[in-house]
């Protein structure tokens, strides 16, 4: 394939003698400048340099290297001679004997001489995360920035989270949903509890539930559906407000319109346009119902990761770059441009789900400290105007409306699981099980992702056909950290595109090697 396209989008491909794409043009595409993706690889087919050139301008330029098992250990980024300015940056990563991350280290200069932050990962005999902090470049522990700890029962749940923010207690039932949340006293966090039916609707005082699984009502708020299972109406119980949600054929959320009420004055809108590849390219947001968007936003993609955002509205002027790390929704550092300028880098600093924490300037000062419930809601930040695409569990955050293609407010997707009952769950709707202090659903297909395997997700990375489950034993854990029923994500050809290539497959007994992985059922997708 070297071109494809549809209304919206078109992209141009240049594969290499192994069939592998090196470069990646936009060209066609309406309402964005030009850009072109160019990347390199070893001989063993890691990606060794991604970079782009933006209406024929040379832009970033982002390194990769690799230690004798083909893990990453450092990603650089910095402009192309001749190009537009590129603030340099620089992450470090060192593993352990289980490639689990033990410490990253971020730079904000090429030479490894101004470091911002590193972060450093304590496990415990079981291979679960117990202890992540994260320092300043002051080499005391007066100094750490952010320092999180964990508890663990004997089904491997955690049941005491430790933050700057106060200790948390987590319960479950008895298929590990989770029922309670008890906060510190001094924290001013809401006590947070939870109750099921069977498949897993909460049943919480106002909440109810039709046949299918669709959330009617949850006390504050009533909900509609269309034929396909999407949320299309949602009505403010006692204001009347009502909220419209716009699906495309292809089940694409593509608008979302607010009304005083039903059938009365529209008060604000979004607009999304999305590419062939069901990437959102646009957001078009109108604050003043006056069908005039006050702002839009473009997007470059690197496979599924954001590259860069452009301003629709300012003859497409760049106002940000991403640079992500090797693991599902890593995002590493958020360069933010005003009028085209360099105004600021901003280092996410996560948490075991991957949630921004943290942005962390390149002084290594805390500008925005970030407070999560336990299904993502987000609760307090101390400085709001700072404008940071991802947040929890490093998803984008669609301030707009409050959505990660998931609904915090109430634990659960807008939409039906693409694949329905593929997923293993009896209730579509329900987001990691109900389990979200352990595992994070990216794509909104994979219902568990351990807390302690996300670390190790890219040891599961497959280079082969997609029948062909081979890759280095020494890529995998050597325990059984994987265990029966959890689900093993991978991809095929190299491309890392995420929701188009992805190999996920249930585990039928616990795995400690290579061996064992080619004996599992064949991939769902």
């Amino acid at each position: 394939m070297t071109s494809v396209g549809d209304p919206d989008s078109t992209y141009g491909f240049v594969y290499d003698i192994l069939g592998r794409v090196t470069s990646v043009s936009n060209a066609g595409t309406p309402g964005l400048p030009e850009v072109v993706l160019t990347q390199t690889f070893d001989a063993v087919g890691n990606r060794t340099s991604l970079s782009a050139t933006v209406d024929s301008t040379l832009d970033f330029l982002t390194t990769y290297t690799y230690d004798d098992l083909h893990r990453l250990t450092r990603v650089t980024q910095q402009g192309q001679s001749g190009g537009n300015a590129v603030a340099e940056k620089r992450v470090d990563f060192a593993y352990n004997a289980l490639g689990q991350f033990t410490t990253i280290t971020r730079f904000s200069d090429l030479a490894g001489s101004n470091e911002v932050v590193e972060s450093v990962y304590t496990y415990d005999s079981f291979a679960r995360l117990t202890d992540l902090s994260h320092n300043d470049s002051t080499p005391d522990t007066v100094n750490d920035l952010r320092q999180y700890t964990w508890t663990y029962d004997a089904l491997n749940r955690i049941t005491q989270f430790t933050s700057p923010d106060g200790t948390v207690d987590y319960t479950y039932d008895d298929t590990n949903q989770l029922t309670g949340a008890d906060y510190d006293t001094g924290s001013g966090i809401t006590d947070e509890n939870y109750t099921y039916d069977e498949a897993g609707n909460r049943t919480n005082v106002g909440y109810t539930t039709g046949d299918t699984n669709q959330l009617l009502s949850d006390g504050v708020y009533n909900y509609e559906y269309d034929n396909e299972g999407n949320r299309i109406r949602r009505t403010h119980i006692s204001s009347g407000e009502v909220t419209e949600y716009e699906w495309d054929y292809r089940n694409r959320l593509v608008g979302i319109s607010t009304y005083a009420s039903l059938g009365g004055t529209l008060t604000h809108s979004v607009v999304y346009t999305y590419d062939v590849f069901d990437r959102r390219i646009e957001k078009a947001i109108d604050t003043n119902a006056d069908a005039t968007p006050e702002r839009i936003e473009r997007y470059i993609y690197d496979g599924e990761h954001i590259a860069l955002v452009f301003d629709g509205l300012d003859n497409n002027e760049l106002t940000n770059r991403y640079l992500h790390g090797p693991a599902v929704d890593q995002i590493l550092a958020d360069e933010q441009l005003l009028n085209g300028i360099l105004d600021e880098v901003y280092w996410p600093l996560t948490d075991h789900l991957g949630s921004v924490r943290d942005l962390v300037d390149s002084q290594g000062e805390v500008e925005n400290h970030i407070v999560y419930d336990s299904f993502g809601n987000i609760l307090s930040e101390t400085d709001p105007s700072i404008e940071h695409l991802f947040a929890y569990t490093g998803r984008e955050h669609d301030a707009e409306s409050d959505l990660y293609y998931y609904d915090p407010a109430v634990g659960r997707f807008v939409s039906e699981d693409p694949i329905g009952f593929s997923a293993g769950d009896v209730n579509i709707y329900r987001y990691v099980g109900n389990t979200s202090t352990i595992y994070t659903d990216p794509s909104g297909l994979i219902p568990y992702i351990g807390v302690y395997d996300r670390s190790t997700r890219d040891k599961a990375t497959y280079r082969g056909i997609i029948n062909d489950f081979t890759t280095p034993n020494s890529q995998f854990p050597d325990k059984p950290n994987f265990g029966k029923g959890r689900y093993i994500l991978g991809y095929f050809d190299n491309t890392f595109h995420y929701s188009k290539n992805v190999i996920k497959f249930r585990i039928p007994n616990a795995i400690n090697c290579e061996g064992d992985i080619k004996k599992t059922s064949k991939p769902a997708v």
